[in-house]
């Protein structure tokens, strides 16, 4: 004779270990129990998708391609033959465009294109610059302010630009990322002019 007697006080009841997973009535048990907070997470979520969409500026790509020429290697053959051969060189294609992220290629771009006084490469100032300049601290040194937004338009300019190279090819794809469609039209007048 078996005697059933509660668990001590303070154990856990263990349940009793299935194969079958989780069942559909335990499902809609969850759902059941929590559909406010379901509910509730939804509508935040649709909500902050819906303002972000009304909120936010259309990102516009300028593409261009860039085509390496390729450098032929002569081979020379035991029976005194030789030919050319068309060689894959990664490390000349991978030197390319880390020149195209280059600060003096950057320069003259943004020169080119006058984008030193475009406000979407110059960024919202910080509140500490606002500060010095509120208190004007920052206007003996003008020549060190004219550079140091150079060098954050610099830097804005190379964080919207992209290089990658398509597959196994000498071909450099550029990208450069643009919220106002103009300035995609007049990149594309500078990368054929």
């Amino acid at each position: 004779m078996t005697i059933n007697t509660p668990p001590p006080v303070g154990s856990r009841i263990e349940p009793e270990s299935s194969d079958a997973g989780i069942s559909y009535a335990a499902i809609r048990r969850f759902i059941r129990r929590n559909s406010k907070l379901i509910l509730i997470g939804g509508l935040i979520g649709a909500t902050a998708g819906y303002i972000y969409c009304k909120t936010a500026s259309p990102i516009y790509t300028a593409r261009a391609r860039i085509l390496l020429s390729e450098k032929p290697r002569s081979v020379s053959y035991i029976d005194g033959t030789s030919s050319y051969q068309y060689t894959l060189d990664t490390p000349q294609i991978e030197s390319q465009s880390q020149v195209l992220h280059s600060e003096q290629l950057s320069r003259e771009v943004i020169g080119k294109l006058g984008l030193l006084n475009d406000p979407e490469l110059q960024g919202t100032p910080g509140l500490l610059s606002r500060l010095k300049e509120y208190l004007s601290l920052t206007d003996g040194d003008q020549g060190a302010s004219k550079s140091d937004a150079m060098n954050s338009v610099i830097a804005a300019f190379d964080g919207r630009l992209g290089t990658q190279r398509l597959g196994q090819s000498y071909v450099i794809e550029l990208d450069v990322l643009l919220a106002e469609p103009d300035q995609v039209r007049e990149d594309r007048q500078f990368a054929h002019g």
